[in-house]
């Protein structure tokens, strides 16, 4: 993020070195100051989608929401969460991996080509920009093993080396060090995390009879026709007891 800042020219009536120094500080500083707020401002809305999301999915899998609520009350049953907790839980990170597959956070997004590119007959030249369906690419029988199926265990051990970074595309293809990615993506993984783990400790919800919860894919963010209704209680005091 530092890096992709412009540094300022200092005014010419700063002689001095320090003088042009502290100005550029000061300025790269209040830069970054606005790249930080754009960057939790744009990750509010998918935020919360995310979560609705796997809160609906979990309620549709009890084996899943088993499986990823035993590993929490192991790892960290109370108390404050760290990165090295959240790291060790390998069935929440898969989760969470599929939940980004499975619901794509955005309809389309775009990529500018760096180069002539040859798609099938057709040539796209460099510099265009091209519209790619994430949900088409998530859902391509090609790239993935029964796409159709919610299956957080092809993101867990040797199953996840397999996947290339340009066939999961929930914040932009390739390499994270080397690609355009949103740089949201990994707040937004780990708050993703995190309030599932409060929710999973604390709570349990099941789904509300009669909704549509096929995906709205009119919307920039695709989201269940009918919303998503939820019923959503405490867990017992005696069974957060016995659970820890």
């Amino acid at each position: 993020l530092v890096e992709a800042v412009t540094k300022p020219e200092p005014p010419a009536d700063l002689k001095t070195t320090a003088d042009r120094d502290k100005f550029v500080a000061e300025a790269v500083g209040e830069a970054l100051k606005r790249e930080v707020l754009l960057m939790f401002a744009s990750i509010e809305g998918p935020l919360k989608v995310l979560l609705v999301d796997t809160a609906m999915i979990l309620a549709q899998h009890d084996h899943i929401l088993n499986t990823v609520r035993d590993e929490v009350l192991r790892v960290s049953p109370t108390g404050p969460l760290t990165l090295d907790l959240l790291d060790q839980m390998r069935h929440l990170h898969a989760l969470t991996m599929e939940v980004r597959r499975y619901f794509p956070i955005f309809a389309l997004q775009y990529f500018r080509t760096a180069q002539d590119v040859t798609i099938a007959e057709y040539t796209v030249p460099k510099g265009w920009l091209v519209l790619s369906s994430i949900a088409a690419v998530h859902n391509d029988i090609a790239l993935w093993t029964d796409p159709k199926k919610f299956d957080p265990a092809r993101f867990e051990g040797d199953n996840s080396k397999e996947i290339s970074p340009w066939t999961l595309l929930p914040h932009g293809g390739g390499e994270t060090s080397s690609s355009h990615r949103c740089s949201g993506e990994n707040v937004t993984t780990v708050l993703l995390k995190a309030v599932m783990v409060y929710l999973l400790r604390e709570y349990e919800w099941t789904l509300e009879e009669e909704q549509v919860l096929d995906l709205d894919y009119t919307k920039i963010i695709p989201a269940p026709t009918s919303g998503v209704n939820v019923s959503i209680k405490k867990k017992e005091k005696e069974e957060t007891e016995a659970d820890d």
